[in-house]
Order: structure tokens, then sequence, then C-alpha cells
């Protein structure tokens, strides 16, 4: 136990490009909701100062902390000994103090720092304290409950003397030393001795170099009777030390002996005269807390993680030096500090000692690392602090177990009182009414429960609003009124039985309205030949629907629906697919019944997926931690490979090194190919693209993937062989089952399996260090819907690790949904042009056929927008784009058989077409396959057709 706290703040990123956090000290306690309204993350607080960090602008009422170096610790220093802080300054920086408490910046670690201090610690990892979702109604004055009074008059101050002197008897509990597990063991074996059944050792990693990163804590647990799976904690830490020679010698009678037997004593008071609970009680001690609470924190994150309900957590650390005070200290954290007050209330009514409260969020014991995540706590300790503390001389014998046992009677009650509480709300919900001056709340409770009745209470937002006179209700609903239109206030309601008794409360905030509030998180996402709206519900009690607004470049907003949208979505599916591919924007408004309509949201941007401008080239230049350069980072260089590669005339690009958001599906939403392109000899790192590129594929979009390691960047894989599942998705969406590499094999070219595709080679100068083979090239094992396109060729024989690839897949083919995708495990830069090319040009031509057998003339300078709609019934409309030419063009409609059945009147200034599918006479023409073709001079173009 401490007198002295470190928090560690502990810079967990250790590398030359860490940015020190931007730290703020506030000394303004009164500040807090100002700060957090702005977006600052509060790491710690008490009644002097605010401790927080924000990437903002410094608010005006804080200054900054000096950064810290890269390797640095930052140490919040509470309630000093008497060394003072003078004596860790030879050992760091002091960056700030304020009364009793001191910021401290130094390079040491907490065991290095142990040797230099006599100040306790705490590791933390700059993540923000989590408020408790409770907050407890101080009860009004009840006489003293029968049960209570029979229980803590069980509490044995010879049991307690017992149990500490046992501890006492091991001779040291000092977290470095070789008997850590055998002192969890005998906590074990105690609880089971008096009675609790669900023990366990609770083993965690503690993080350090020394010999002792296996640490053990002891858990048991009474279940509740009515609701098991809501928990109050009753714990201490169980190791000890000294500074004389720990690891021989650390009795920590008091500290902390005391808290681990108080933890012991009411368990066995509890079993012995059969209490049931309403609520689970989980006894826990802890080890390694004199390093930091690395024990309480370990179980705390745990709980936090797990979604434990914690009611409360109740601490005992140092509880049994007492000279002539009979007091104790009992120590709130915010949000907790009318538990603490009952708690003292009932140190009086049923331990017959004097109480009070101690310093707020104290983080020199257990309980503050449950308080920063959340779970309501308080901490009971000594008044008068034990002169032998952290000695050789902690022991029994200077103890007052008569005192311990009063201190034990009073947490004893608290935690019953509390385990025996009505349950709180499942859920509280305000809608605002709409007449600005009323919140309209309801709630849920658990099911299968008592008659309950209700308490409403509301304030101002940063008001104490349990200690409002409440309102009260049978039902689970009510009306608040009487508040003033646009501000916010604070409502929490609580559940009272039959007895008087009252739950914690649920907190929430509204703000009353006469107009709607504005639509949140409204999002535009591309689905296929439209654009699908969503967005959060409001809440308003008079909500009579939403408007959406549209804007396309150089035109008016425009209100595109009819009446009023009462869903929260909308889909968007008809535009002018004559223009180029330009973004929508849109917003969404909200309506009352009366007609008022709320300001606004933020616009979002989208364009529908409709496959109808060509390829689009993803080029992957970004680098990796090898410090490889793609060849193709330089610009001049990527356009010249991709204009021989491609044709000359202008493909659309994404430099993805200069892409400063991550790649989106509205990005390529609008092409019928993405020809994804990687010409580094290192993979990147994994990039999040599967919730791009798969529904992109599955409702007809096409990918051409080439790369080194392409498994690599499109699954987080870490070694090789790689089996993938068939949920995943370079299983599912690119065909590959499996992948096989090792940095000794060698590739020598890609045999076709296909007949309309020649063979892949590298160029020779790739080749020159290994007889004609190169390096790199990973190969696969195909999922039965998978076609193989190329296999790995190698000179090297099969049995040895240069050739273990041989005939392996390295050229794969998948159809998923609608669309295909075809992988290679090397860039096609790295190939013979003119074989890259006619690569290029076969898969796109004959294999994705978005041009139709007529025309091979990929990338021409003339070229179609793909028609609208397609299929058709009646008509289909075209846009034909040409690059050059003062030529007559003309444009003709054709069968299966190349038959021309109509003939297209065309001019080179027009631009957008039509044909209502019938041939020279008017006659309509049968349902098939058409294809329209367009001639210009030598250049030619063609699109195909289906008539419904």
């Amino acid at each position: 136990m401490k007198r002295t706290i470190l928090i560690i703040l502990s810079l967990i990123i250790f590398s030359p490009g860490f940015a020190s956090p931007h730290l703020f000290i506030s000394r303004d306690p009164g500040a807090l909701n100002t700060l957090k309204k702005a977006g600052a993350e509060i790491l710690y607080l008490n009644h002097d100062f605010i401790l927080f960090r924000s990437d903002g602008e410094m608010p005006p009422e804080a200054h900054a902390l000096p950064p810290l170096a890269h390797d640095e610790k930052l140490y919040l220093i509470q309630d000093t000994p008497s060394q003072g802080f003078t004596s860790l300054v030879p050992h760091g920086r002091l960056l700030f103090s304020e009364k009793d408490t001191a910021l401290f910046a130094t390079h040491l670690d907490e065991i290095a720092l142990r040797t230099k201090t006599n100040a306790d610690y705490v590791l933390m990892d700059y993540q923000p304290i989590i408020e408790s979702k409770y907050s407890f109604k101080l009860p009004e004055q009840k006489d003293i409950v029968p049960e209570i009074v029979n229980l803590v008059n069980q509490v044995s101050a010879d049991s307690i003397e017992s149990h500490i002197q046992s501890l006492e008897d091991m001779q040291t509990r000092y977290a470095l030393a070789d008997n850590r597990y055998e002192v969890a063991t005998w906590i074990k074996n105690t609880f089971q001795r008096i009675g609790l059944s669900d023990v366990e050792i609770q083993e965690f990693d503690w993080d350090t170099n020394y010999d002792a990163r296996d640490q053990y804590n002891v858990v048991g647990m009474i279940p509740g009777s009515l609701y098991p799976d809501e928990h109050i904690v009753i714990g201490a830490h169980h190791d000890s030390i000294t500074y004389t020679n720990p690891m021989v010698h650390a009795p920590g009678a008091d500290d902390n002996g005391s808290g681990v037997a108080a933890t012991i004593e009411i368990a066995r008071v509890m079993l012995e005269n059969n209490f049931q609970p309403l609520r689970s009680i989980r006894f826990i001690t802890f080890a390694a807390e004199e390093f930091g609470l690395y024990g309480s924190h370990y179980d705390a994150k745990k709980c936090l993680d797990e979604d434990m309900n914690i009611y409360l957590y109740i601490n005992h650390d140092m509880v049994a030096n007492n000279v002539n005070l009979n007091t104790v200290q009992i120590r709130p954290y915010t949000g907790s500090e009318h538990i603490a007050s009952h708690a003292v209330s009932l140190a009086q009514e049923y331990g017959n000692l004097s109480a009070e409260l101690g310093n707020l969020n104290s983080a020199s014991s257990d309980s503050y690392a449950y308080w920063v995540r959340g779970f309501p706590s308080i901490f009971y300790m000594e008044k008068e602090f034990s002169p032998v503390y952290h000695s050789d001389s902690d022991l029994v014998i200077n103890l007052d177990p008569e005192y311990c046992s009063r201190v034990v009677r009073s947490s004893l009650a608290a935690a019953i009182t509390v385990a025996n509480m009505p349950p709180s709300l499942m859920s509280l919900t305000p809608r605002d009414v709409g007449n600005g001056e009323s919140i309209y709340l309801t709630w849920t409770i658990k099911e299968d429960q008592p008659e309950y009745s209700y308490r409403i209470y509301h304030g101002a937002e940063d008001e104490d609003i349990l200690l409002n006179a409440p309102q009260a209700t049978d039902k689970q609903e009510f009306i608040v009124s009487g508040l003033s239109e646009g501000r916010r206030y604070k409502f929490a309601v609580t559940a009272v039985d039959a007895f008087g008794h009252e739950s914690y409360a649920l907190n929430v905030y509204a703000t009353p309205n006469n107009i709607p509030n504005q639509v949140q998180s409204l999002k535009a996402e591309p689905i296929l030949n439209a654009i699908k709206l969503s967005w959060e519900p409001n809440e308003e009690l008079d909500l009579a629907g939403y408007h959406v607004y549209m804007k396309a470049i150089n035109l008016d907003n425009v209100y595109i629906n009819k009446g009023f949208v009462t869903d929260c979505e909308y889909i968007k599916d008809s535009f002018n697919y004559y223009a180029e591919p330009y973004y929508y924007y849109f917003y969404v408004t909200a309506v009352d019944k009366d007609g008022n309509e709320s300001e606004p949201c933020d616009i979002v941007s989208s364009r529908p997926m409709d496959f109808r401008s060509g390829i689009i080239i993803i080029n992957d230049d970004r680098g990796n931690n090898k410090g490889d350069i793609s060849p193709l980072s330089d610009g001049e260089t990527s356009r010249d490979f991709y204009d021989l590669l491609l044709g000359s005339y202008t493909t659309p690009r994404i430099n993805l090194s200069a892409l400063e958001r991550p790649l989106m599906l509205e990005d390529i939403c609008r092409n019928d190919l993405v020809f994804w392109h990687r010409a580094s000899f290192y993979p990147t790192s994994f990039m999040e693209i599967q919730s791009v590129l798969e529904p992109y594929i599955k409702s007809g979009g096409n990918v051409i993937f080439s790369s080194y390691f392409p498994s690599r960047m499109l699954n987080p894989q870490v070694h090789y062989p790689k089996e993938y599942d068939e949920d995943e998705f370079i299983r599912k969406v690119f065909g590959i089952e499996g992948v096989r590499y090792h940095a000794t094999t060698l590739f020598k070219e890609a045999k076709s399996h296909w007949t309309d595709l020649g063979d892949l080679t590298p160029y020779p100068y790739l080749s020159n260090d290994f007889d004609e083979h190169i390096l790199r090239v990973e190969a696969y094992n195909l999922d039965d819907s998978a076609d193989l396109i190329y296999s790995y060729q190698t000179d090297h024989d099969p049995e040895t690790m240069p050739g273990m690839l041989s005939d392996m897949a390295v050229g794969v083919a998948n159809k998923y949904g609608k669309g295909q995708s075809f992988l290679l495990s090397f860039p096609l830069s790295n190939i013979v042009l003119h074989q890259a090319k006619a690569f290029m040009r076969e898969i796109y031509l004959t294999y994705i056929n978005t041009y139709s057998p007529i025309s091979k003339y990929m990338n021409a300078e003339l070229y179609f927008s793909t028609g609208y709609p397609n299929p058709f019934k009646d008509s289909i409309r075209f846009a034909l784009k040409r690059k050059m030419g003062e030529e007559d063009i003309t444009i003709g409609i054709y069968n299966l058989k190349g038959q021309r059945v109509r003939k297209i009147d065309a001019s080179k200034n027009k631009r957008e077409y039509s044909w209502d599918g019938c041939d020279e006479r008017g006659k309509e023409l049968p349902a098939g396959i058409y294809f329209i073709q367009a001639k210009q001079g030598k250049n030619q173009a063609a699109i195909k057709v289906i008539k419904l």
C-alpha cells in the first residue's frame, strides 16, 4: 500500500519516429465537461487539476507539458513520502507540481525506479478514463438492517490476526521472489478451506525483463441467486516489499496482509452463515501491486474485455494500523462519490468506527485499475498511516486486529447493501417531444422481475442530479416537461423495490428543441447501378420523416424524394449516364409533423457502381519497411509503362502513395476493370482492401492483380506455407486455396494453359544472376472453382528447394458473383512488353468481353460508354467518345451473324445516341444479342447489348 503513488504514463512506442503525445494540464477541475466536449481524452483528474491528451489546439485554460523523449516514461507522483520530490530530480525531469502531486519524466523502467525511491507506481497506456454508466443515489436514512447486523457480528478479530500471521510467516511475498506461486496457492487453499468452491489461480504475464514474468492472482466467487451476471468485487493485493533484502524478508503484515485477511474474512462470514447475495460476489487477491498494480490491471482489463457487469469494486489496503483515532478513511472515485459517502455512514452504523472521505481518485492501490476502466470503486484504508510501512518491522505485533475487524464490518455492510440492491435499468432512451420544453423517456428492465416503481431525476448536464427531488411513476415511460429549449439536460432513472431500496441510476443526456435535430452519420455507398444512402434514426417523438437532397457538378441542390422517407435508407437509382463519371453529393434533413425542417447534415458523396468507364489503374507504389522504392514510383516512368502496356489514350490511375485516405469502393465502381499492379520486389504491409474489392467483383467488376507476393497483400499472412478456409477472402474471391514460397525458389517463366494466351517471360536483365531465373515468385494450390492460367516453370529439379514450386499455379482466374478476378504472382512490368500487352488485350477483350468479338482494338481512339439500360426492352441509349479526327462516323447495329440490321445516323459533332430495337424498316427485331459498331477512318469500336 502506498502513501506515495506514481502513475506511470508509459511511452509504448519506442522508435525514432515516435511523436510525443500532446499532454496538457488544466488547473480548473470545473473545466472537465468543456474539455470533453472539445474532444480531450482525460487521463487523470482530482480536486486540483486535470491531466488530458488532445491532438487539437491547446485549450485556453490549459498549458502544455514539455514533450517527452521517445524512450521516456511519465510518472504522476502523489502523496510523496518524507523525501519529497527533490530526491527524484537526479533521475529525470520534474515537469509539473501542484500541492502533493508532481509529474516526473524519466528513462527508468518501473523496476529500476524502485531502487531510487520509496514511491509506488502504476503503468498506464495513455488510454482515457472510462466513465461508469451507473451513478448511485445516496439512500434516505433507514433503520438498521437485521441481516447486516447478524453478519457483521460474526467478524472475528482473532480470525483476521491468524490470517495476517500466516502471511507474515511466509517471510516474503515480494513479487520478484521465487515463492510467488506458493503464496498464491496458500491463498487458494485458504479460500477453499473456508468453503469457497469456485476458486482458481489466475496466471498472467508481467511484461518485464526480470526473471519474474509469471505472476498469479487468486480468484473465487459466491454466485448470485437472482443476478449471477452482476458482480461485487472485493479485493486486496498480496505481494509485499521492503528496502533491505525483500527477496528474503518482506513480512508486509499491514501492507498488505491486513487487506488479504479482510478479504478472506468477509468470504468466511458469508459462507459460514449461508448468505445468498442477489448478485455474485467475487473475491480476488492481486500479485505485483507494489510495482504498478499489475495484477489488478490484468483482471480489470479482463473484466472490461469480457463485458463483465461490475456494480462495485471494494479495495482493502493497509487496514490494521491504529493508535488511538479509531477512524477509517474511505477514498472515493469520480462517479462513485455517493457510494463512498454511504460507506462512511455504514462504517459508523455497523463498524462502530469514525469514518471520513479520503483523497479523490487515489492511484495508490488496486481500486484505481478498476475505476479507470469504468467500474465503480471505493478504497478502505487506515487513517493513521503505518510508521513501519515497507520495512522489516511491518509485523503483526505492531497492528490492531480489533480495529481491522471493525473496518471489515464496515466494508462487509457496504458489500451486502450493494449486492442486494434492485437491478438497474437495462436501457434508458430519451426522445425529444418536439415542443421545445419536453423530453420523453422510456426504459427497459430485466425480464421476470418483481413490480418496481421508478424515480426520475433531471437537471443541468454538469449537475449532480441525484441530489434533486425526483418525480415518480409506476410505468416504464415518463415525459419530463418545463425544460428550456436548446439547453442540454442530464436525466437519470432508478428502480425502487417494495422496501424503498433504490437501484443504481442510469444516465442519459438530451436537448429539447422545436425543430428536429440534424441527421447524423449519413453514409453513401455504391451499389449496382445505384447509390445507397443510410443514416442514424432521429429520435424526435413528432418526426414525420426525412427529405433527401442531391447535387451534381454545376447543378443546384435538388430535393429528390417524393413525400417523406420514413426509413433511414434511400436508394438513388436514376442518373444522367451521359455525363462524365462525376460524383453525386447528398444531404438529408429531418422534418417534424408541423413541417419544421432540421439543418442539413454533413454532405457526403459517392457514385453508382455501373462499370461504364473502362480500365482504371491502381499503381501500388507504396513504400515498405525494407526501404524498397517502387520502380514505378516516379510519375514519368509510371506513365510511360502504362501507356506502353495499355495504349496512349488517357487511362485513369490512382497512385496509392499519394492517396491520403484508404482506397474506397467509389474510387473504382464506375470502371469495368481494375488493373492493380505493384512493381516493387517486396510487398508492402497488408492493406484493408477486402471491403472494396469483394463487393466490386461480386457485383460484376473485374480485377487483374499483378504483383510479387499477392497473398501477403490480400490477406494478413505472416508465414509459408499457408492454407485458406473457404470463407477467407483470398480463396472465395481469387480462388486460392493455399500458397507456397521459399526464398531459394527460382522462377523461369509462366507457362500458359489457355490457348488464347502466350507464355510470360521475365526480362533477361532481371535473371542474369540466376541463369535466366528470378526470385520472389510465390505459387498456389487452387480452389475447385478457380481456373489455372499459368504455371510455374523452372529448370531446377522439383525435388530441390529451387525447383519445389514447379508446375504450381502462378496465374489464376476465378469467377465470383457476377465478376471475375485474374491474379499473377509477378508484376507485368517485369515481363517482356509484347507478351504483357498480349495478355492484357486478350484478358480484356476475350475473357472480360466488354467489347464484342467484332473489334479487338483495345484502347482505341474511338470508344463507347456502356449502353443504358442494358439489357433493354424498348430502347437503349449510348454515348460515343472520340479522341481525334474530322472524318465521318458511321454507326451500325449487327446481329450475331455479323449482318447489319440497322444504320444509325451519326455526326462527328454528336455524342449521344439511341436505338429503339427496330431494323431499317421500323420492324421490331427479335430478342437476342446485338453489337453496336462505330467506325471513323481506321478507328473502330463496338459494344455488346442484349434486347429482351
